[in-house]
This record gives C-alpha cells, structure tokens and sequence, in this order.
C-alpha cells in the first residue's frame, strides 16, 4: 500500500512539472490572410511564421521572460506588438487595426561615391529611449532594422571621412506599401572595398552586450531533480525485483543472446588452432577466362578497396541540434514521426515527407495545417533542397547542410 502511495504521489508530482512547462496561446489578427508574427529577445528574433485562418495556438518558450510578440500586416508593412508575459495571462492576443503602429521592416540605404562604408553609427531617436545600430564593413552599405514607432521616425547618421566626423539627419518617409521602407543616405565621400570577415546580425543591428536569459524557478529545477532520481531510482529497483525472482529466465535468455562468456574453456589454457589456410580459387565464367578485378595499388603495391564518397545531408537548428538523413524516406510531425517535434503546436501530427535519393534530398509538405516553407515560401509540391536553404515545419526552422 505504501508504495502504490508514493507512486501515485511522484507520478503527480511529473504531471505539475510538465504542465508548468506547457505554454501556448492564440493569436488572432484583424482580418484573415496577409498577417505573419515574429518573436523577438534582446537581439534575437525568429523568422516571420504567416498566420493562416482566423487565428492560430502558438507554443510558448519555456522562458518567457523578456518575450516580445509582432504581428505584422504585411500588405502596410505595419507591427503591432505586446510583451508575451501579459499575452500569456489571458492565454490570447488580438490586437486591433489601430494598434498597428510600428513601422515593421526599415532598409537603410547608403550612397557612397565609391567603396563600402568602413564604420559608421546610425541612431533612431525612438522617444525616451534612442536605438543605436553600428554599421560596419560587413554590412556592405544596407542594413535593416524592424519595429520603428511611427511618431518617431527621426534618425542621425554619423560616420568619418577624411579625418573628420560628419553627421547627417532625416526622417523615415510615411511609407505603407508592401515590404520594406527604404531610406537612402546620400554620403559625398569616397571609401575602399574592405574585406571584412564579421558576420552581419540579421537584423543589421549590434549591442555591445548580448541579453541573458532569466534563470529558471529554483524550485522547480529542484522538484524536477528529486522527480528524475526518484524514476531512475524505481526503475533499477523494478529491474533488481524481476532479476531476483526470475533468476533463471534471464540468464536463460542472456546465454541465448550470447551475452554471458563461456563457463568451462579449456583447463590447459591453449589457444584455439588457426584455421586452415587455403589457396585462393579462380572462378571460371564458362569462357576459358577467369574473372578478375582491378583493384587500385598503394605507394607500397598494397592493394586498396575502392571506395564511395557520399555527402553527408543533414537539417541544423540555430542551437546546433543536428538531424542526419539516411536514405530512403522519412516523416516530420509532433507523435511517433521519424523526426518528432514533440509540443510544438505549430506542427502537424505528420506535417511533412523528406526523400534522400543518392545525394538529392527533397521535401514535400503532407498537408499540414501550418504548411512547409523553404527560405520563405511555401511549398504545394515535392522541392529540392540545396546547401544553405532554410527549411521551415511550422514555427521550427532547420537549415540544411551537406
């Protein structure tokens, strides 16, 4: 009795701390087709997932802390945005027509006389709180930032040409047409091409300090710990209980799976005698001739088995999770798939096919809600990839490599 108690207590204990971790909820936009959401820390922003229907559940980071939610009217190129905390108190977020007020997507324009802009630092006079982006060589004269308020469009480039530091202003234009607001900067200076190998954010915008995420519950982390032994510490006694009442089956089946070394050898201890040594036999095909085959020689005439160099396909996500292909075929969906992505909402339970033929990988959308996208697009059809392309079940995306 005792121990069915601690049982049923440690099995609701496991159920508390998944559903502390189950976090979703619904966006639903002011209208139906044209609307996408991005997801922003810090920084760091996820790719733009469309919103397709009415509405659409949307899975939850673990930590929530610092979370901000866009969703973006792409035909104005307008965002309206919230912080997912207060979204996930009422588990919805429905914002309205005219709370879209933040310019979605900027693309600034630098036009030198020649040459790349070496350095440079773009501010955004956004309120009481100035952005500051820092434009480098990598940028190669454009970058793009997101999420501008319309009321505060007014921004200050300073930048150093022939030994002096020089500035220009404007203001962002009134622009709500799809895609992009451009905004070209005309500068009257002259730069060299400057091979730079930093890597540009995808943003186009830098901090000196990258945000730190907000550590996780203590208590929680400490109820999981004991959660954890206690199943490990159950399922070695379950093991040691069967072992000790059923001795003699399993070593029955441990000396028919080979996995117990033999009892008895040989009390002289000799070594088993080698096996006969026989000359190799020609095979004849009928006509008189052996058959033979060439095999490629080394520097020292030793002879080397030809070999088969294949690629080595496989799908990466932004944390360095790595998914191999193997040949043949495979599914993608949230149960029982050979790539699961389990409690991701945003994916079908089979979401997808992916087909390795040789070295040709491509993949088909198994008609899922959410639907499948490759660098952005929506595939209705079986599609190709190629290294780099960015493959996209849903809100999970994979870059492909080779």
């Amino acid at each position: 009795m005792r121990k069915a108690v601690l049982l049923f207590i440690f099995s609701l204990l496991a159920i508390l701390c998944v559903a502390q971790d189950l976090k979703t909820f619904t966006i639903t936009p002011p209208g139906e087709g044209g609307f996408s959401f991005v997801m922003t820390k810090g920084t760091e922003s996820t790719m733009p997932i469309p919103i397709e229907g009415k509405s659409m559940e949307v899975a939850a980071p673990d930590d929530p802390n610092g979370h901000q939610v866009h969703v973006i009217d792409n035909a104005i190129n307008r965002a309206a945005s919230s912080d997912l905390i207060s979204i996930l108190k009422t588990k919805k977020y429905s914002p309205k027509s005219d709370e879209f007020n933040l310019i979605a997507n900027v693309e600034f324009q630098f036009k030198t006389i020649s040459g790349s802009l070496p350095a440079g630092t773009l501010t955004l006079l956004t309120g009481d709180k100035p952005r500051t982006i820092l434009i480098t060589a990598s940028d190669k004269n454009k970058v793009t930032t997101q999420f501008i308020p319309e009321n505060s469009r007014s921004y200050e480039f300073t930048y150093e040409a022939e030994g002096e530091k020089k500035s220009i202003t404007g203001t962002i234009a009134d622009d709500k047409d799809a895609g992009p607001t451009v905004v070209e900067i005309e500068i009257d200076a002259e730069f060299g091409e400057v091979n730079a190998e930093a890597p540009a954010t995808g943003a186009g915008e830098k901090t000196e300090e990258k945000a730190k995420d907000v550590g996780q519950n203590p208590f929680m982390s400490f109820l999981r710990l004991i959660v954890g032994l206690a199943v490990v510490g159950g399922l070695g006694y379950g093991a040691y209980y069967y072992y000790k009442n059923n001795q003699k089956l399993v070593e029955n089946m441990a000396n028919q799976a080979g996995l117990v070394p033999n009892q008895n050898p040989d009390p002289t201890g000799a070594l088993p005698p080698e096996p006969v040594k026989k000359d190799l036999q020609k095979i004849d095909l009928g006509g008189g001739s052996p058959l033979s085959v060439s095999m490629e020689r080394g520097p020292g005439g030793e002879a080397i088995s030809p070999q088969t160099f294949t690629k080595n396909p496989r799908l990466v996500t932004a944390a360095g999770d790595i998914h191999l292909i193997p040949e043949g075929n495979q599914t993608v969906g949230r149960e029982a798939a050979s790539l699961t992505l389990a409690g991701e909402s945003s994916v079908s339970r089979h979401h997808a096919n992916i087909s390795r033929s040789g070295d040709q990988i491509s993949v088909s959308d198994a008609g899922s809600t959410n639907g499948t996208y490759i660098n952005g697009t929506k595939i209705a059809s079986p599609t190709v990839l190629n290294p780099g392309d960015t493959i996209q079940f849903g809100a999970v995306a994979y870059r492909y490599e080779e």
